[in-house]
């Protein structure tokens, strides 16, 4: 049997959540702030799938974001800025994240996020998800 893929980076830097669309002059942009962000996501995920393609199946997700400072944020938001980014580099389209997993904690000096990306065989139809979600995280420790 072939091992599945796992993935692991970090994004060095302060982890923004994704900023809402704003209007101005007639269309909608994406806030500045966001978009640098989500490029420098991408880049990190690009530089860990060198030589290898888009997984083609499900996917688990795990992040765990450490932010510089204790202000609150949407976790939600912070999971779109790196689920949009891995968008034809981790995976075809983010749908194929069908389990994920984040933590939120704070490290003033070392911002960041460290991602884990595991490729998944059908185990969510026969009830194994979480186990092997787990085990993946364990793996990797």
């Amino acid at each position: 049997m072939t091992t599945p893929t796992i993935i692991q980076f970090v994004i060095l830097g302060n982890p923004i959540p994704k900023g809402r669309h704003r209007s101005g002059q007639g269309h909608f942009y994406t806030p500045q702030a966001t978009r640098e962000w989500e490029l420098r996501c991408q880049q990190e995920a690009m530089i860990a799938m060198v030589g290898r393609g888009p997984i083609e199946g499900d996917v688990a997700l795990s992040m765990v974001f450490y932010r510089a400072n204790k202000r609150r944020v949407d976790s939600d938001n912070m999971k779109k800025s790196v689920m949009d980014a891995g968008n034809g580099v981790l995976w075809h389209d983010d749908s194929q994240v069908v389990v994920s997993m984040s933590i939120k904690g704070y490290d003033k000096e070392h911002p960041r996020v460290e991602v884990m990306v595991r490729e998944l065989w059908g185990v969510l139809w026969e009830g194994h998800i979480v186990g092997v979600f787990w085990a993946a995280i364990d793996e990797s420790s």
